[in-house]
């Protein structure tokens, strides 16, 4: 028995025994507080334990049972600063601990029953996913919490929490009891209880959501709640008003833009309103619903026609483009259709619409006549191509720039190297600021390096560096100028280089190469070229969550490890922490599309694993910028395979974002983007996620380590040529490969294909950046 219920016991049995004697002897503060406590007077207990905490002989004693008080009154800050007044002194401090370990252990079985709560709501489309039975287990641990922390603050968490989870299990009669109860017992987030109770009882969801409104009238979910009522609304004029009401109020809101397309839906609704709402979010959550109304009228003005075409066109949906792009005789959607026709592979029909584009609108004539010369040298046809690019070439503007880069690059392929030259040479007088004029000296700058035409080289490079130092081009020429400056044995002019490339570029791929040959220059490190590290320990430092509670009830979860939420989120009102510490993220994020913090955005969706949102939003957070995206599966992948697991991830990053149903134009899957035929193979190689789809996080992981474990024995682990083979092929790299005598930098800047090119630089680079967050 707990020194506290000894003592209660005997004021219990005093108080018994004395009325049967007659005799009455008045209590102490203390004493009639511990009864009051007794019998959950909770109110009466903290005013009399307040009275006795003015005793200074009571005082330590007072404030443990305030502190008790206010824990059981769910105010869990309050309760730690009271233990803590009592750990102070020495007749109490040892009971103040305990009370305090007690507490810090449920918050932390909360947080844990929390985190499966939330790894089970996020599984998404094609993964693992949480059945029946594994939401009825979770409601019953919730359960079991609430009871074992009856009347704290935990135990409504714990309560409101059951409810939720016997909905996801289809227990939809334990579902309401429990939120019902909670609702009243948990003041913050009883807006949140009846939302969830219109949704489970359909036949009192207009009551729920009218007192929700009632009760709750600065609530987040208010915007929701009139926008479901006008749903529910039978009379299609009131809901009309309704919802025209939620547009006009509501600002930015997400419940704005879902009225404005209830009203696109509703009977009589009028082109025009569908296009209100094609303007007002262009790239809406309801956009492709919109297309697909307007696609269905007749009677579609030109104009209408060619943003239909335009929407699926941009979407690389080029069956439906062409469907509409026909429909309209402007120059720009013949040109589209040309465009279209040519990404459905039917290249007759598209060099055919093409020529009807020419002679017309002269801003489009260069660009159809560049086009067809692309279709042509597509084709191999390179006379054709040769006689399309001169047409191009001789529009003038952009598309005759580039016509004459194209140029020289069909007639290198016809062999005719000095007509090739001197198209080049009359690109670099004519237009020697343009794209074209940057990759052409590019080029010449790299030949000379291979030549070791030295000072050749550093005439371009200087030039390169001069005018476009912020281009990608002009970037690597400051590298190339710092290996030059080597290979001359001038140290002090390439540390010179290196370091002023550090300091504007330190987390792009050419400086973390510049910070590789610093150290080797310097003599404090080697270059580790393209090297990995298969079986690495990585050092995931989960997000906390205890960062969204109170300051003191954050301080009594003390010593979770992990990395703390932005210091924004801490200045929300207290219902939308709770609503984010509880993981109800599609209700916060009601209120957050309202903040203008890039970097509060971008953690909520890192919470819910939208890591492509999170990388996009991120604006000073680096583990946002490179998350470990799914970090148990990708981390059970790469040990499988023997691969560096932060190589996994950089790879997965460049490819899809760590998006599971990204989805490139060609087909791509997945996280680690596979093509259908290269997943069919290897599907083989790994038959324990046999008849698993592509989009299924676990079954891309297995099957992406395992190829690029693949084209590493297939390169004797060599990393460039690893990365380089998963994009551009293993038979492509093997021919690159052979007689090539230069170093790994050479290699990589003279792989022939420039998307493989690019690939392995933003890999590596992604991979140095994980390397120092993670693995430090």
């Amino acid at each position: 028995m707990t020194r506290h219920a000894a003592q209660l016991s005997s004021t219990l049995l005093l108080l018994a025994i004395l009325p049967l004697s007659g005799m009455s002897v008045p209590l102490s503060p203390l004493a009639e507080g511990r009864l009051a406590y007794r019998i959950g007077r909770y109110e009466a207990a903290e005013a009399l334990f307040r009275s006795a905490a003015e005793d200074p002989r009571r005082s330590a004693e007072a404030h443990l049972w305030l502190g008790r008080v206010a824990w059981r009154q769910g105010e869990a800050e309050e309760a730690l600063g009271f233990w803590q007044q009592a750990a102070e002194a020495p007749e109490t401090s040892q009971e103040a601990e305990v009370e305090m370990t007690d507490a810090r252990q449920l918050l932390l079985n909360l947080t844990g029953l929390l985190d499966r709560y939330g790894a089970m709501r996020i599984a998404g489309p094609g993964g693992p996913g949480a059945g029946v039975e594994d939401w009825r287990a979770l409601a019953r641990d919730f359960d079991l919490l609430a009871e074992h922390a009856r009347d704290t603050l935990v135990g409504r968490r714990a309560s409101l929490m059951a409810g939720d989870a016997y909905a996801h299990a289809g227990e939809t009669a334990e579902a309401i009891k429990r939120l019902q109860t909670g609702r009243a017992r948990h003041r913050l987030l009883g807006d949140w209880a009846l939302w969830r109770l219109a949704a489970l009882e359909g036949e009192q969801a207009e009551s729920h959501l009218r007192t929700l409104l009632d009760q709750h009238p600065r609530s987040p979910l208010r915007w929701e709640a009139r926008v479901k009522l006008a749903e529910l609304a039978p009379d299609p004029a009131q809901a009309r008003d309704m919802l025209r009401a939620v547009v006009a109020e509501a600002g930015q809101r997400p419940a704005a833009e879902r009225a404005l397309f209830l009203l696109t839906q509703q009977p009589g609704a009028s082109t025009q309103e569908l296009m209100r709402y094609w303007d007002a979010y262009p790239e809406g959550l309801y956009l492709d619903e919109v297309v697909r109304a307007l696609s269905a009228r007749s009677g579609l003005s030109a104009d209408t026609l060619y943003r239909i075409g335009s929407h699926h066109f941009f979407r690389s949906d080029y069956r439906q483009a062409a469907r509409y792009f026909e429909r309209v005789r402007s120059p720009m959607a013949l040109y589209r259709l040309g465009r279209s026709l040519w990404g459905l592979d039917q290249l007759d029909r598209a060099i055919a619409t093409l020529h009807r584009v020419v002679g017309g609108d002269r801003s489009l004539t260069g660009k159809a006549w560049l086009t067809i010369g692309q279709i042509e040298g597509q084709r191999g046809r390179w006379g054709a191509a040769v006689a399309a690019y001169h047409r191009a070439a001789a529009s003038g503007g952009e598309a005759g720039v580039t016509a004459r880069e194209k140029l020289s690059k069909a007639l290198r392929e016809q062999g005719r190297i000095d007509a090739a030259r001197a198209m080049e040479r009359s690109i670099l007088q004519h237009y020697p600021w343009s794209e074209e004029a940057t990759n052409i000296t590019w080029s010449e700058f790299l030949a000379a390096i291979r030549n070791k035409r030295f000072q050749d080289a550093l005439v371009n490079g200087k030039r390169l560096a001069r005018h476009n130092p912020h281009h990608v081009y002009g970037v690597a020429a400051q590298y190339w100028i710092g290996r030059i400056y080597e290979k001359m044995g001038r140290r002090d002019e390439a540390l010179g280089v290196y370091r002023g490339l550090i300091g504007r570029s330190p987390s792009s791929y050419y400086g973390w190469r510049a910070t590789f040959r610093e150290r080797v220059l310097t003599g404090t490190g080697a270059d580790p070229w393209f090297s990995t590290r298969p079986g690495r320990a990585v050092q995931d430092l989960p997000v906390r969550y205890t960062d969204l509670l109170g300051p003191r009830e954050r301080a009594l979860a003390g010593g979770v490890a992990g990395s703390p939420l932005p210091t924004e989120i801490r200045d929300w009102p207290e219902a939308v922490r709770e609503l984010l510490f509880l993981r109800q993220f599609d209700v916060a994020d009601v209120h957050v599309r309202g903040t203008r913090s890039s970097n509060v955005k971008a953690w909520l969706s890192f919470l819910q694993q939208r890591y492509a949102r999170a990388i996009a939003e991120e604006k000073g957070e680096p583990r946002l910028s490179y998350p470990l995206g799914f970090p148990s599966l990708l981390l059970n992948a790469a040990g499988r395979h023997g691969l560096d697991p932060l190589l996994l991830a950089a790879l997965v990053r460049e490819e899809s974002r760590f998006d599971p149903q990204a989805r490139s134009w060609v087909g791509a899957t997945g996280l680690a983007q596979l093509m259908p035929f290269t997943a069919e193979w290897v599907y083989k190689q790994v038959p324990d996620v046999i008849g698993r789809p592509l989009t299924d996080p676990h079954c891309n992981l297995q099957l992406g380590a395992w190829y690029l474990a693949f084209t590493h024995r297939n390169f004797d682990g060599s990393g460039h040529y690893a990365v380089a083979a998963y994009n551009g092929g293993p038979g492509a790299v093997a021919r690159w490969r052979r007689g090539f005598s230069g170093d790994p930098d050479e290699f990589v800047e003279s792989i022939p294909y420039l998307e493989t090119r690019l690939y392995v630089k933003k890999v590596f680079a992604s991979f140095w950046n994980y390397c120092k967050l993670y693995a430090p």
